[in-house]
This record gives C-alpha cells, sequence and structure tokens, in this order.
C-alpha cells in the first residue's frame, strides 16, 4: 500500500472511528501519529472528548472538567466508591482513585504536568510491600474467621497467589513478548481496578459496620 493510500485509509478511520487515539490509527495505517493529527483536524468532530488508545484505555480530552465533576460526586456522597465515580463523572477508575485520593489528603484534583499520580502500593502506605504481605497472609492462614469456612480460605488463597506473583513479576514482565504487552498491560490494569473495586467495597462494609456498632 502507498503511502497515499495509507493516510487515506487513516483518514476513513478518522471519520469513521472518531474516539480512536492518533497513535492507535497510526498503528493500524503505518503511518506517523503527526500525519493522523493532521487529517484528524480536518474531520473532527468537536463535540468528541474521548480517545481510545492501542491499550484499550479511554481517555479525555476534557478531563480537568471530568476531574472536577468528580470532586463534585466526592462533595455530595463523599462514601461512594471509586467506581461509582468514575462512572457519574465519566473518568476511568484508576482517575477517579487518584481524585479521591488527592481531595482526601488537601491537594488539586487536577495533576500539574510531571505530578504523577500516587500509586496504589502507597495509598496502601506500602502495605503490599512484598515481605510485609507474606507476614499478612500468613496471619490470615491462622486466623479461625478466614480458616475456617471455604470462602474464607479461598480468599486467602487468591491473596497469597497475588503475593507469589509480586515476588516472581520481574522474571514474568522480562518474557512478556513485544507483541502482546499492550494485551498484558490491558488485561493488568483491568484486574488492578477489579483488585481496587474489592478494597473499595470491604473498606466500605467495614466503615459501615463501625458507625453501626457506635
Amino acid at each position: 500500500m502507498s503511502a497515499r493510500d495509507r493516510i487515506a485509509a487513516a483518514t476513513r478511520i478518522v471519520a469513521s472511528h472518531p474516539e480512536w487515539s492518533d497513535r492507535a490509527i497510526a498503528a493500524l495505517a503505518d503511518i506517523s501519529p503527526k500525519t493522523v493529527a493532521a487529517r484528524r483536524s480536518a474531520v473532527d468532530d468537536p463535540h468528541s472528548h474521548r480517545r481510545i488508545g492501542r491499550d484499550g484505555r479511554t481517555r479525555g480530552k476534557d478531563i480537568g472538567k471530568r476531574r472536577l465533576a468528580a470532586v463534585a460526586y466526592l462533595e455530595e456522597k463523599p462514601n461512594s466508591s471509586i467506581r461509582e465515580i468514575a462512572r457519574e463523572a465519566n473518568v476511568s477508575i484508576g482517575t477517579a482513585r487518584d481524585v479521591r485520593l488527592r481531595v482526601r489528603s488537601g491537594r488539586d484534583p487536577i495533576p500539574e504536568r510531571g505530578d504523577a499520580p500516587r500509586s496504589r502500593t502507597a495509598d496502601a502506605a506500602g502495605i503490599m510491600a512484598v515481605p510485609i504481605a507474606r507476614t499478612i497472609v500468613d496471619q490470615f492462614k491462622t486466623d479461625p474467621a478466614l480458616r475456617m469456612p471455604e470462602s474464607g480460605r479461598g480468599l486467602v488463597r487468591m491473596i497469597d497467589a497475588n503475593r507469589k506473583f509480586l515476588e516472581l513479576k520481574a522474571s514474568f514482565v522480562a518474557n512478556v513478548p513485544g507483541h502482546c504487552s499492550s494485551s498484558v498491560a490491558a488485561v493488568a490494569r483491568f484486574l488492578a481496578d477489579e483488585w481496587a473495586t474489592l478494597a473499595d467495597t470491604v473498606e466500605n462494609g467495614s466503615e459501615r459496620s463501625t458507625k453501626a456498632a457506635g
């Protein structure tokens, strides 16, 4: 396919799928992202505010406004879950979590350039550092409340499997084929978001139980 044909193909993709990012379209059409951006300027829908990247993640051009919408929802419903915030403010679960962390710590919900979001590990005050995680899992294994019911044992096995993965993750990462990297990253983010949702559910349930007991 000639360069002209590839550019024409990219133009058609921009028109039919304006939500796809420049990089995603460039990878499909085998042209540069800058060329895609130039073609987009001629056909872009001014009302299209979201872009889907090569990794399958959705990103928005108006993310600042949607972060503020997340703040407003938090002010209205401070006990809402991360998934609820994400849905109501039309942001990703990761962004919703970052906004909530920033609000709780008194920081600006809109990060400045170079201001990286806090990681989940930092949010958990290092609780999932491998040696500490091993100790916690060992404690779970001897806790009758978790050891006796099958559901409790299943939860401990699942956590232990993730803990073991953390010990070996360097070797796994080093052996991910290049053509699978985007897919692996997308799955990893999905699983991380599901764990974050589980954490919020457990945490919110514990807070409600504490308030009810008080």
